[in-house]
């Protein structure tokens, strides 16, 4: 496994609503706006921004909890389990 695959880590969203996806999302992969933030940072300072390495995370979307379910069991079978899941109760007790 190389070193940027060991970095990877996979998170799965399970929600009805799309935008509990999107959110959770933009706080967790990373935007060009961090590069934007450096260039400021280094034209107020006059020294280059300190390099961060940052976790790669990937996000999955699953909708039902039936689907998340499916998609972990998978996971699981390939050998790249899901780090995190963050679940919207809701699913689950509808699903029951």
């Amino acid at each position: 496994m190389t070193a940027i695959a060991q970095r990877v880590r996979r998170v799965l969203v399970i929600d009805d609503n799309p935008e509990i996806h999107n959110d959770i999302k933009k706080i967790l992969q990373p935007t060009t706006a961090s590069d934007d933030f450096d260039d400021l940072l280094s034209d107020i300072t006059g020294k280059p921004a300190p390099k961060v390495h940052h976790a790669m995370i990937q996000v999955d979307s699953a909708f039902q909890g039936d689907e998340g379910i499916r998609m972990v069991r998978q996971a699981r079978m390939e050998e790249q389990p899901y780090a995190l899941a963050f679940v919207g109760c809701r699913i689950f007790l509808i699903s029951l």
